[in-house]
């Protein structure tokens, strides 16, 4: 769980997540807007963003056993909620939704009153997302078992499930080490000043906790 957390946190600070995330729940929106926020619109599209988010994006955060020994592709899972969202474009756009819409969106800028159309908007929005989602489908096919929005510092590569699993485990074994020491020398120093209050302790080196990767990606 803890690895997970570690991951997920890679995950957020890849412009490679915040950007379909965000132009995806513009889009889900807008589809909802032109059914005029009816329940039923708004539940599938909140699912949407829901199952894009968990099963999409945040792929590459799932380190547990089974997703870090699996040779299996994601291709055809990403496939599928491809073809979902394709299916969900084209009737919304050619009004195969009977309860749908084309609303007017109104909003001011610059003392200028602008007008746009709901699913001219969601046309826009989604398709960012789906041309992510197109790449996943692709890196899943060339590259199986290998993340797709994670890049591993320094080095700014992709790599497997199981190395980004070593190296967070890594990362954690030298940060656990670094505390254990830094609290001996405070225990030391306070001892050796005879109770004089803790000394600052000296700042260690840090470890270089992505050499294996590095060393795995220069073979």
């Amino acid at each position: 769980l803890k690895l997970n957390t570690e991951a997920l946190g890679l995950v957020l600070r890849e412009l490679d997540f915040w950007l379909p995330f965000t132009l995806f729940v513009l889009a889900m929106y807008f589809f909802s807007y032109s059914f005029g926020h009816d329940p039923g619109a708004g539940l599938m599209a909140f699912l949407c963003v829901l199952m894009y988010t968990i099963n999409v994006l945040l792929g590459d955060a799932d380190l547990t056993k089974r997703a870090v020994e699996s040779k299996s592709s994601r291709a055809v899972k990403y496939a599928l909620f491809l073809v979902l969202l394709l299916v969900v474009t084209v009737m919304l756009t050619f009004g195969l939704f009977r309860r749908a819409e084309n609303r007017k969106f109104r909003f001011k800028i610059f003392n200028n009153d602008e007008e746009v159309e709901s699913i001219s908007l969601y046309f826009r929005f989604v398709s960012t997302p789906l041309v992510f989602l197109c790449k996943h489908i692709v890196k899943s096919i060339q590259h199986r078992g290998r993340t797709i929005v994670i890049k591993m510092p320094l080095i700014r590569h992709d790599c497997t499930k199981r190395e980004l699993y070593d190296i967070l485990r890594q990362r954690d074994h030298d940060h656990s080490h670094r505390a254990r020491t830094r609290t001996m020398l405070a225990g030391k120093s306070s001892s050796s000043d005879g109770g004089a209050g803790p000394a600052t302790p000296p700042v260690l080196g840090r470890t270089n906790t992505y050499g294996m990767l590095v060393s795995s990606f220069s073979r």
